[in-house]
């Protein structure tokens, strides 16, 4: 999701701000807890999306988006690329 979100922010040069989330479907067949708790995650999402690179790495499960974390079931930090 995360992902999705800001590569449509870096199309023709969108931006964080103009880039919407939303849920796949329709959330009526849910119990009011259970879409509530799903909404606050679609936000949480959200607000995670316009965090600084290092910041966003920070708040993300590493093993969603890092093979070798999954692969071991535990975290692995990997070394910033970046200069600096």
């Amino acid at each position: 999701l995360l992902w999705a979100a800001a590569y449509a922010a870096s199309t023709a040069a969108r931006g964080p701000g103009r880039v919407g989330l939303a849920s796949a479907g329709s959330l009526e067949h849910l119990s009011w807890a259970r879409a509530l708790r799903k909404l606050a995650r679609l936000g949480a999402a959200a607000q995670t999306c316009d965090l600084p690179p290092d910041d966003l790495r920070r708040a993300m499960d590493p093993r969603g988006v890092d093979i070798r974390s999954a692969a071991l079931g535990r975290v692995v930090p990997r070394p910033s690329r970046r200069p600096g």
